[in-house]
């Protein structure tokens, strides 16, 4: 939760300037580290049992009474937990996003970033040299564990708009083969193929991913119309007669020669009138409000600094697809997500 300033502090810090108003995304940032804390002592999922006591909570975490007050009381103040009768528990916007129960939960995303910024640690040399002096998977392939929380991020991602996504994609009539690239978790194709029954998909991902993707598949009880498939879809042959493909959160990996290349594959693999689907982040100019704007280009940010790919317009993706031979190509942008869009081409 941003950190909450009354009136004179909003307009003493930022309207009249009178003093650091800077020190609102250093408070920002400590918040985001007292969050992760409470994820590594799983204080948000024992919370979510039942109110108590901060001693009870140190006895049940192993912890400082004297610390896990304190931390208690942080959490508090930026609206993570309530407090009455000196007993803590969730608060709505915890319950509803932070604990595993919940359909909403976000939390992988916390992680997902936790690492990112480690990442951010040499920001500066990208910056200066204009491409970044280590890809994301490189990192991740260095630190054991990342990777799961690599995936566990992109499920939380998915699971903040891929309702939406799916109503408003229709797929071809009596599509029965969909193959989603770099599918990771597989909600996607769980969500297309409990809307399309006669449905199935092959998510096509590196191993690394399997655990998170068969799991969800196992979750949802979809191991009838669901399989993975290990390799690198960049260079292993990704099959053929397929009435739609997904490429969701990849594009940004590619440099314009390698997507006009692999644009042709996708074009080839898909049967008539079968449906290409790209979501990714975009670089669109259009921006509602400040917050969407600020949203879009830190993450744009972590994009530049985590691989030597290329930050896509609109209209770079509809002129790489028009020259592989698709059309009908059309933007749809998502009400929940800001700077993400949707890109939807059909195999003429």
């Amino acid at each position: 939760m941003p950190i909450k300033l009354n009136f004179i502090e909003k307009l003493g810090l930022l309207k009249l300037n009178k003093g650091p108003g800077p020190l609102i995304d250093v408070l920002g940032a400590l918040s985001f580290k007292a969050i992760i804390t409470s994820f590594k002592l799983n204080i948000f999922e024992i919370l979510s049992k039942a109110p108590i006591t901060a001693k009870e909570l140190a006895q049940k975490t192993n912890s400082d009474e004297n610390a896990i007050t304190l931390l208690l009381e942080t959490l508090e103040s930026i609206d993570y937990v309530n407090k009455k009768n000196n007993l803590y528990s969730n608060s709505l916007i915890t319950s509803k996003w932070l604990v595993k129960s919940s359909p909403n939960y976000i939390a992988g995303l916390f992680n997902y970033f936790d690492d990112a910024l480690q990442r951010w640690e040499y920001l500066d040399k990208t910056i200066i040299q204009g491409k970044t002096p280590m890809q994301a998977n490189e990192w991740l392939d260095k630190h054991p564990g990342k990777w799961d929380r690599y995936h566990e991020g992109m499920l939380s991602i998915a699971n903040i708009f891929c309702d939406e996504i799916v109503s408003k994609i229709k797929l071809p009539e009596n599509a029965k083969r969909l193959l989603d690239l770099g599918g990771s978790h597989g909600l996607h194709s769980i969500k297309f193929c409990q809307k399309h029954p006669s449905l199935s998909a092959t998510i096509f991902d590196l191993e690394c991913a399997r655990k998170t993707a068969e799991d969800a598949i196992s979750k949802n009880n979809m191991t009838k119309q669901i399989t993975f498939k290990d390799g690198d879809f960049l260079t292993d042959d990704i099959g053929s007669n397929y009435d739609a493909i997904l490429l969701f959160n990849t594009i940004r990996i590619f440099t314009p020669d390698i997507f006009a290349k692999f644009s042709q594959r996708i074009f080839e693999a898909l049967n008539k009138n079968g449906k290409l689907i790209i979501l990714d982040q975009l670089d669109n100019k259009k921006h509602k409000s400040k917050f969407t704007k600020a949203n879009t280009n830190l993450i744009l940010l972590e994009l530049f600094n985590s691989t030597n790919g290329h930050i896509y317009t609109p209209e770079d993706i509809s002129g790489i697809l028009s020259n592989s031979g698709f059309h009908k190509i059309k933007t749809i942008n998502l009400r929940r997500s800001p700077g993400i869009g949707l890109i939807t081409a059909e195999k003429k």
